[in-house]
């Protein structure tokens, strides 16, 4: 129905800025905190209640992809591309890229119809 409704607080990482949920099912929500940590919750997927958070990378910015396969993170002047595992949302590395010049901001995944 779309209605926020409040519901038990769940302990975050310290000074929480930035959210996405992972994938159109809403398995997991990422937040990254102001000491760079990227956190995972699981989301119940009956009551919609958020599990405590599990630390699971490092980074300034991230991103995920509509099929919530991937997580991709910038640190400084890195990309880094992350395979993201179905039942638990822990993360692993997969590749990373250096991105000459300045720092990479804000990340953006644009996916191409095929």
């Amino acid at each position: 129905s779309g209605v926020l409704t409040s519901g038990t607080p769940v302990a975050t990482g310290a000074s929480s800025t930035d959210f996405t949920i992972t994938d159109g099912n809403g398995l997991f929500l990422y937040e990254r905190n102001s000491a760079d940590g990227i956190y995972v919750h699981s989301i119940n997927q009956s009551t919609k209640a958020l599990g405590a958070a599990a630390s699971v990378t490092t980074g300034t910015r991230f991103a995920t992809e509509s099929t919530g396969q991937f997580l991709f993170v910038t640190s400084g002047s890195t990309v880094t591309v992350n395979t993201i595992h179905r039942t638990t949302g822990a993360v692993t590395s997969v590749s990373t890229a250096a991105i000459p010049g300045s720092n990479v901001g804000a990340i953006t995944v644009a996916e191409v119809p095929q």
